[in-house]
């Protein structure tokens, strides 16, 4: 009689947790919840860090809408568009020096792509398919490019590459940075 209520109790749990990923859609996007998925298993310790992120973006969801959600519209087809507002979560911090460095697009576009992968921790692990298909530039392209940003002090190798695995590639403070035109005599 045990394995009909292990099997209920298995189906169950994946009952929640499909239930509790659809919810996270909701509340923070498809692509949010899709991580999310890859990351937490069905384990009952698991379910319950699920349980306790779903109920955070709930929270914080309430917290952050005004009081009156209804949108002021001037006739009825306007009204079934709702117009997201723009969110903190689809930015990026990068130094406004990096400007000023004489970068091309396709260094400019990488470095800005490695200042996203970071984020806080100032670490990225991007691949040469992820930077050429992010930055929409040739692959010929990319490593010079890097070791451009190499030379002029923006980024440094934390770790190289391997045939199966990508560089880690550490942002710099820009107060370290080489002026341009001079990366060739500190190099």
């Amino acid at each position: 009689m045990s394995a009909p209520h292990n099997l209920q109790a298995a189906d169950a749990t994946s009952a929640e947790f499909d239930a509790l990923i659809q919810e996270l859609a909701q509340l923070g996007g498809q692509s949010y919840a899709e991580d999310m998925r890859g990351s937490f298993t069905k384990s009952t310790d698991s379910m319950n860090g699920l349980r306790e992120l779903v109920e955070y973006h709930r929270a914080h969801r309430a917290a952050s809408q005004p009081e009156h959600t209804q949108p002021a519209v001037a006739d009825a087809a306007s009204a079934n568009t709702v117009k997201q507002q723009p969110t903190k979560k689809h930015r990026f911090w990068a130094p406004d020096k990096a400007f000023e460095m004489g970068l091309d697009t396709a260094e400019l576009a990488i470095y800005f792509l490695l200042c996203r992968r970071a984020g806080s921790t100032f670490l990225a692990r991007p691949s040469y398919h992820d930077i050429t298909t992010r930055c929409r530039i040739n692959r010929r392209r990319v490593r010079p490019a890097l070791d451009r940003l190499l030379a002029l002090g923006m980024i440094e190798v934390a770790r190289p590459p391997t045939s199966t695995k990508p560089a880690w590639y550490r942002l710099t403070p820009h107060e370290t940075w080489v002026t341009p035109g001079e990366e060739e005599k500190s190099a």
